[in-house]
């Protein structure tokens, strides 16, 4: 959380500072959240509203007037690091959970609840909340260490299930509930609980491990109930693929999808169930045939994470390339990417001409780097660019831009320094020239052929001003018709 605040707080301090033109109507003293919205992860809907949660925050797509709200720490929500959402329409509610397991509930009136009881518990290891599952009025989280259980209609925690051998926590990464079974999909096998509105479910031995899988204890992420067959997908996290599992009849059978694919999700329907990895979704009706594939929104491929099908039959897609994905009628998409920052990370920043660019590189406490090829980024106009690895291929080499400044007298003209590469000259959004030791009194440190340069500025004369760590002549200038001095530090 701390390096989101550091980004947003920066960002809006120098914003005010310099009052710039573009502040959008924002007074001074006011805040305005800067965040990326076009990681989607998890998407959800009640009548009137299609939810879309990021790593940092939730939006929502109003159908009436197709119009976006958004919910962040500025207007309510108690944290950052949203893990899933759901929508509970008996109760008009949307739940989000978030990776060390706090909650917060928002009523249909937009009073938002915190319900912050497993996040100030002390647990070891992993709290992420996986998955969200509704089963009347009961909401039941897959959790990094075990099952919460959450009454919708009270607004609170009501039980919290252990159900590793001998009472240990066990990742739990979905949830499944079937006429009087409930079954958890973990890292350590397929568990399940029978007559579970009659037993102690507190008792972890009330939970059974299935050993009629062919691999039992093999790490499952997805469990879910299609018509009369039960779908489980594995967890090895293996390039070469995930598989499917198919249970029909007590009996458990490999379910074939023709391809190998690594999968993220399972949604189903009355009539169809969808089977969504980062390439493409996969359609099949109650006789499980394969009815249809979007593996194209036409003019750019898929990153999917999640999927829902409406009442009005449309489709809607958390796309963690673009953030949320409508599509009316088949092969006709909307593409809905609020404007941000298409990274939350940032290193320093810079202020000229009426433009603010980001550095987005980083390294660790020993500075290390992280080899991050998320290039710079740029607010202008109040709207927000990118030019990183997707649309510069200068980008695919060069990582860690740690520090930026900006030409007095341009602010499209800009020059970024790489913790490794040397120093980026860009224009209009392209990189024009990179500064090495081959072109420039840039140098690699002795060891190794390593540029680091990790700050730069211009000063009042227009001369742009770099430092080059681990070697001699450390300091370096460059005036503006391009001629370069070193000096030694």
């Amino acid at each position: 959380m701390g390096k989101l605040r550091f980004f947003f707080i920066f960002l809006v301090t120098q914003i005010l500072l310099t009052s710039v033109s573009f502040s959008q109507g924002i007074s001074i003293g006011q805040w305005r959240e800067h965040l990326p919205y076009a990681q989607g992860k998890s998407i959800t809907a009640s009548d009137d509203k299609v939810f879309c949660a990021t790593e940092y925050s939730v939006f929502a797509y109003k159908k009436a007037d197709n119009s976006l709200v958004y919910y962040n720490t500025i207007n309510g929500l108690s944290d950052v690091g949203v893990s899933v959402i759901n929508y509970h329409k008996p109760t008009e509610t949307l739940v989000i959970g978030y990776k060390n397991a706090n909650i917060d509930l928002i009523t249909k009136s937009g009073r938002v609840i915190n319900l912050s009881d497993i996040y100030r518990k002390s647990i070891t290891g992993n709290k992420t909340i996986n998955e969200i599952t509704f089963e009347g009025n009961l909401a039941y989280l897959a959790c990094g260490f075990g099952i919460v259980s959450m009454d919708m209609k009270k607004q609170e925690i009501r039980d919290t299930y252990i159900i590793g051998p001998a009472a240990t926590y066990l990742n739990i990464n979905d949830i499944a509930v079937r006429d009087t079974a409930i079954y958890a999909a973990t890292a350590e096998g397929l568990y399940f609980a029978d007559d579970y509105q009659n037993v102690n479910l507190l008792d972890y031995r009330s939970w059974q491990k299935d050993t009629s899988l062919m691999k039992p204890n093999a790490p499952y992420r997805e469990v879910a109930f299609f018509q009369d067959f039960m779908f489980l997908i594995d967890d090895y996290g293996n390039p070469e693929g995930d598989t499917v599992y198919l249970r029909e009849n007590k009996t458990w059978d490999y379910f074939d999808t023709t391809e190998v694919k690594n999968f993220h999700n399972i949604y189903t329907s009355q009539d169809q169930m969808l089977l969504v990895s980062r390439g493409d979704i996969d359609f099949f009706d109650s006789s499980l045939n394969m009815t249809r594939r979007i593996y194209t929104y036409v003019d750019r491929s898929l990153n999917a994470r999640d999927v829902l099908i409406d009442d009005q039959e449309e489709i809607w897609i958390a796309d963690h390339s673009v953030g949320m994905v409508r599509s009316k009628k088949a092969w006709h998409f909307d593409i809905i990417t609020p404007d941000g920052p298409r990274f939350i990370n940032s290193t320093a920043m810079a202020y000229g001409a009426g433009n603010i660019w980001v550095a987005t590189g980083g390294v660790d406490v020993s500075w290390n780097n992280q080899y991050r090829i998320f290039g710079v980024a740029n607010f202008a106009d109040g709207d927000w660019d990118a030019y990183y690895y997707g649309n510069e291929p200068a980008f695919d080499t060069i990582f860690d831009i740690m520090d930026v400044a900006v030409d007095p007298a341009d602010g499209d003209h800009v020059f970024a320094g790489s913790w490794g590469k040397g120093i980026v000259e860009m224009k209009e959004g392209k990189v024009v020239k990179v500064y090495t030791d081959k072109n420039s009194p840039v140098q690699p440190r002795p060891e190794y052929y390593f540029m680091g340069i990790a700050g730069l500025t211009f000063d009042n004369n227009k001369n742009l001003w770099a430092t080059n760590s681990y070697v001699g002549d450390g300091l370096l200038m460059k005036t503006p018709d391009g001629k370069w001095k070193s000096f030694d530090l």
